[in-house]
Order: C-alpha cells, then structure tokens, then sequence
C-alpha cells in the first residue's frame, strides 16, 4: 500500500545544537550502505547485501547487535522483501531484538519513508515505546517471534531503521538517546 508524508533532520555537532540551546531529539550514532545490483527491484533473496549494511552501520557506532533495543524494518508486506530482509535480521541479531516495520501503519511513502521512518524512531527514543507490528497475518516464521506488540517498552538506548531501494540499496542507520 503507497503512503504519503515527508520528513527532514536539521543535523549539527553536538556542541553547536548545545550552544544554541536546541531541543536535541537524538544522535546518529552509525551508517552503513551496501548495493546488490542484482534485480532492479527485488532484493538479493540471501539478504547479505542488507546485512553488510548493519554490520557497517554497527562498527561505525561502535556497538555490537545487543545494543540495539529496536529496529524499523523495511518491511515491505512482500515475500521477496520480507523473507530476504528476516534472514539478514535474525543473522545478526538472533530472536531478541524487537522488530516492526512502520509501512503497515502508514504505507510505503517511497522516496519519502527512510526519512519518516528514522522520525519514528527517534520518537521510539524519546517516548520509550517501540511501534508495534500491525496488519500482519502470516508474518516470516523466522522473525515471528520478534516482532513488537502493541504496549512493549525500548529496553536500550539504541535504535535502529533499515531501507532497501530500487537498483539494489540498502542502509541502516543507528540513533541514540542523549
């Protein structure tokens, strides 16, 4: 289902946001990108490209897949996204990390919706509440047992949002609380 919205980030150093007394919602703590190349819009089904990706996003932060307290899915509600994306998902995390994809709530805003969905997770940051997976009724067997339930608390201080995109992108990015 396509969904509309915009979202943008005024980024600065900690030290200037502090300066001028900015309401700071969080920091972009890791980046990782990765290309598969190899369908124009249709993941590398072994999800490894996906996961070169976090692992980038992880060592840049300096964390390790336990400091993470939640991540937003790409989450599409396709089988080939959503198998290949659960394969890279539980290698690197294992079933312990709370997993939901915010398109089931609002749609796929395209171009727009790594944006949106790095908002939400900050909000998750803020709010100490992790968005639940809705809409889902034969979710992948292998990440069923991770995805968020309404009420589930953030249990860290980490956050994390993954997108993949047409030609074969793939990124993660890694928030974290002040």
């Amino acid at each position: 289902m396509l969904g509309e919205g915009a979202a943008f980030f005024v980024m600065e150093s900690e030290n200037h946001a502090r300066r001028r007394n900015a309401d700071i919602l969080g920091f972009l703590a890791g980046y990782g990108f990765a290309t598969d190349s190899g369908h124009l819009t249709q993941p590398a089904q072994d999800g490894a490209p996906l996961e070169r990706a976090v692992r980038t996003a992880l060592a840049d932060a300096n964390m390790e897949p336990a400091d993470i307290g939640y991540l937003n899915a790409h989450g599409t509600g396709t089988p080939l996204n959503d198998g290949a994306e659960a394969e890279a998902l539980i290698r690197i995390f294992g079933k312990e990390l709370k997993i939901s994809s915010t398109k089931a709530a609002l749609g796929h805003a395209l171009g727009a919706a790594g944006a949106i969905e790095a908002a939400l997770c900050l909000m998750a940051l803020q709010s100490g509440r992790i968005p639940p997976q809705i809409n889902t009724e034969t979710p992948e067997p292998i990440i069923a047992d991770s995805l968020a339930t309404v009420g589930e608390r953030l249990p860290a201080n980490a956050v994390a949002s993954v997108n993949l995109g047409f030609g074969g992108s793939n990124a993660a990015l890694i928030f974290t609380r002040l």
